[in-house]
């Protein structure tokens, strides 16, 4: 019995020991943590390259409805222009104040760079994304897409 009582306080003691032990063990040596660190560090660098890369600034841009082009204006001309939709069909003009329009954008050329800067969607968030030289301009109530491109200006309205 005094055999069975030693053999059982032993395995505790080996446990106890493997329980202690635990903590001492290295999960990562400090080479691990360098190279983690320097990973780290170009990842962040990559991204920030590539985030603040100047864009390509466009000098003309194309007004979409409903994913098909129905206009091309140049950027190099200050100009407004009235998008707006009448009984399905999407129309866009030189703005004139002195018409009444509905489910329209009011779009504005200005200094080479092109803003919607007034809507009567609910959300307005087109309006809100201000002035751009590239990319685009989306509308989701009205299906209106401005994009921003690179043409050879000659034959650009």
């Amino acid at each position: 019995m005094d055999n069975q009582l030693q053999n059982k306080q032993e395995k505790i003691d080996r446990k106890v020991k493997k329980l202690l032990s635990a903590g001492k063990n290295k999960y990562f040596a400090l080479f691990d943590l360098v190279i983690y660190a320097l990973l780290l560090v170009f990842i962040v660098g990559i991204t920030l390259f590539v985030g603040y890369m100047p864009k390509p600034a466009g000098n003309a841009f194309q007004v979409y409805y409903n994913n098909r082009q129905i206009a091309s204006y140049s950027l190099q001309k200050d100009a407004e222009y009235i998008f707006y939709i009448e009984e399905n069909n999407a129309y866009i003009e030189k703005f004139d104040s002195g018409k009444a329009y509905k489910e329209f954008n009011k779009i504005q050329v200005k200094g080479g760079k092109v803003a919607i800067i007034e809507t009567d969607c609910p959300d307005k968030s087109c309006q809100i994304r201000g002035a751009i030289d590239y990319g685009e301009l989306i509308c989701l109530p009205h299906k209106l897409r401005i994009t921003i491109v690179n043409v050879d200006i000659d034959f650009i309205t």
